[in-house]
């Protein structure tokens, strides 16, 4: 809470040092998470699973099985280079860009199945960080292009950490109103957190990830 409260109540820092190392440590996790998680798994999955989601019939983002579904694992390492090349800082406003949507299509066949929206937290990031990477002066497209110095005013420079502050903003309202979704939709009961419903949700992901067609 205390970070959401620095970043918020103070959005400039005298260094741009936290928004850099934010960048990399984001990315380069993102990255290892995007290239381990087995999302050729998808193409194993019966077509019925994902025609009886009522979000896949009515949504031309998200790709049915078939021959579009052999190309994810070119997908998935299009989205590695994508997230090593913002880690870096080189052509951030493209590689940003197309490894929030390539990782938005991703996740969205994956939460049809498996209901896991593990990497939308990233495409979050990737979006403002897309939006304000002009205010990070350490990426590799900043040193390499020169710039006049400003004017002297005789105080000490700041820089302003928009795209983290935003960020914090969206990470607590995501688990706020998730939250607040559990309570509502359980009532006063929480069934969603019962055994016997927790214990259906283990199984199910647990066929997933062994790489079974069957499902819970």
């Amino acid at each position: 809470m205390n970070l959401l409260v620095n970043y918020v109540a103070q959005p400039r820092r005298s260094s741009p040092l936290n928004l850099a190392v934010a960048r990399v440590i984001v990315c380069f996790y993102a990255a290892w998470k995007v290239a381990t998680y087995p999302f050729s798994g998808l193409r194993d999955l019966p077509e019925s699973l994902f025609l009886s989601n009522p979000l896949a019939p009515q949504n031309n983002f998200l790709a049915l099985p078939g021959d579009l579904l052999r190309w994810l694992p070119w997908e998935q390492a299009t989205i590695v280079v994508c997230l090593s090349l913002v880690a870096i800082g080189w052509r951030t406003g493209f590689s940003a860009c197309v490894a929030a949507l390539l990782l938005a299509h991703l996740s969205g066949l994956n939460y049809l199945i498996v209901n896991e929206k593990t990497f939308l937290l990233t495409v979050y990031f990737l979006v403002l960080y897309g939006i304000y990477r002009a205010e990070d002066p350490l990426r590799l497209d900043s040193l390499r292009t020169p710039r006049r110095p400003p004017p002297s005013s005789g105080r000490t420079k700041d820089y302003p950490m928009s795209a983290l502050r935003l960020f914090l903003i969206v990470f607590s309202l995501i688990y706020f109103f998730a939250g607040v979704a559990k309570w509502k939709g359980g009532g006063m009961s929480l069934a969603w957190a019962d055994a016997d419903n927790l214990r259906l949700i283990l199984q199910h992901n647990a066929l997933y990830h062994l790489d079974r067609k069957s499902v819970v």
